[in-house]
């Protein structure tokens, strides 16, 4: 039977990870406020990003574990009814062929199992609510609405802390630990804002690491807080109506994103000229 997509279905939202998100989204204001014409590229004309073989494993696999810990996570809320849960591995197997990434199935295989060895019974996380749609809308300086929506990975309490938390699942093929340099992350930013629409009580915003290397075993880390500036995160709301303006404004100013406003550090689809 053929797969029919569904927004509440974990592999509609991998396959909408995997070809560079959604509109509106919190990865489409992170793009323009680096970049206009690689905005452009990426939302105007559907281009995928060029990544370095090692990068591009690395996401793959990453989108298949994204299933994985949907999967793991509904299954342990009570009455969950989004989706209909599989066993991790199952839904891995399935998502594999819908997306095709057969190929890469038994290294995923392999790094879930080194995710569940590494939290087995003692998992940080009481889940409340996983792929977790969420809006709202801002008003630039123009008066005009903008909605941006996002899904969050996993709502959940933090058992150490008891803190109600979003969960950003990151599957990278390096992880970083994330310093100050994050406290003005536009994308998390709005992340946290966007759950706060959902959950007003969510105290902060943590990173669930894995690393998943070109060569070499994968590794699990424990969950890490976002240190998130309270001056920005306060002026977020603006900020993104404002990006969303210049990027209405540049579509009307520049419809050939190839005539658009650049950033000479943007190389992810080669050099721009």
């Amino acid at each position: 039977m053929p797969h029919t997509p569904t927004y509440a279905d974990p592999i509609w939202n991998a396959a909408a990870r995997l070809h560079g998100g959604s509109p509106s989204g919190t990865t489409e204001i992170a793009t323009a406020n680096h970049c206009l014409q690689h905005h452009g590229f990426r939302y105007d004309l559907g281009l995928r990003l060029l990544h370095r073989p090692i990068a591009a494993d690395a996401r793959e696999r990453g989108t298949l574990l994204h299933i994985a810990w949907a999967h793991r996570y509904a299954a342990r809320i009570p009455n969950f009814s989004r989706f209909v849960t599989k066993d991790p591995y199952d839904a891995m197997r399935e998502a594999a062929q819908q997306l095709q990434l057969g190929y890469l199935l038994d290294r995923s295989f392999s790094a879930y199992k080194v995710y569940n060895d590494f939290h087995g019974d003692n998992d940080p996380f009481d889940p409340v609510d996983v792929e977790t749609p969420c809006e709202m809308s801002v008003i630039d300086s123009d008066g005009t609405t903008h909605r941006v929506t996002t899904l969050i990975d996993l709502q959940a309490v933090h058992k150490p802390t008891g803190l109600l938390l979003d969960i950003n699942h990151k599957a990278r093929g390096r992880v970083q630990k994330l310093s100050q340099t994050a406290s003005t992350d536009p994308q998390f930013l709005l992340e946290l804002a966007l759950a706060r629409t959902r959950w007003p009580a969510t105290a902060a915003l943590a990173v669930n690491p894995f690393q998943l290397p070109a060569s070499g075993p994968p590794k699990a880390f424990p969950p890490e807080m976002v240190p998130l500036s309270p001056h920005a995160y306060a002026r977020i709301a603006s900020d993104v109506a404002e990006v969303k303006r210049r990027i209405n404004a540049t579509r009307r100013s520049h419809p050939n994103p190839l005539d658009r406003p650049r950033s000479w550090a943007c190389n992810h689809f080669g050099t721009c000229e």
